[in-house]
């Protein structure tokens, strides 16, 4: 069993007026880990009530809050993330092969992407390669080339996105939270 730490994050001083804050913990095992040596792909779990079944994606929207409290459900406008202010969740409303319905919602989203899965064959052919992924349809993945080109969105991440990935379409989500899954009774999100 590793020793107790403490999580932190520690400032790193950018070119110009942007500092970039890095997870850091006080046990250097854990810092090390964040990135991995060899720079091969890596997967990881995402548990979902789906993870392992055919899935569509239905639709994928932006609802920017105009109000949040803790007595009551947000309320939204329209699904300009723009008039916002970027103060909004991302939606997800998925149907598995039972035709059942899940809304996923991220609070805390730094980048998204929607591609069908040929935009992706880095990682299927990793995936192939060291024997599967740990989920069909949602997994998260780390040290791919969107990681690359994009890194200061996956700094806070430790290079984890979010995946669900389904016969038509691909959606790609950097996300500092885990994010909220319920089932649906209706395909209405």
């Amino acid at each position: 069993m590793l020793p107790p730490y403490e999580s932190r994050l520690e400032c790193i001083p950018f070119s110009g007026d942007l500092d970039i804050f890095l997870p850091m913990s006080k046990n250097p095992n854990q810092a090390e880990a964040l990135i991995p040596e060899n720079g091969s792909i890596e997967f990881s779990r995402w548990e979902t009530p789906f993870e392992n079944m055919e899935c569509e994606i239905i639709e994928v929207a932006f609802a920017p809050k105009l109000q949040w409290s803790k007595d009551s459900e947000p309320l939204y406008r329209d699904n300009s993330i723009i008039k916002s202010g970027f103060n909004a969740d991302l939606i997800i409303l998925i149907e598995d092969q039972r035709g059942r319905f899940y809304r996923i919602i991220f609070e805390k989203i730094v980048a998204m992407r929607l591609l069908d899965e040929a935009g992706l064959t880095e990682i299927w052919q990793a995936s192939a390669q060291s024997g599967g992924r740990p989920g069909q349809t949602t997994f998260k993945v780390r040290n791919h080339s969107w990681t690359k080109e994009s890194s200061l969105e996956f700094i806070q991440t430790a290079g984890w996105s979010f995946m669900i990935a389904t016969e038509n379409h691909c959606l790609e989500i950097v996300s500092f939270s885990v994010p909220e899954i319920s089932e649906n009774h209706s395909p209405s999100a």
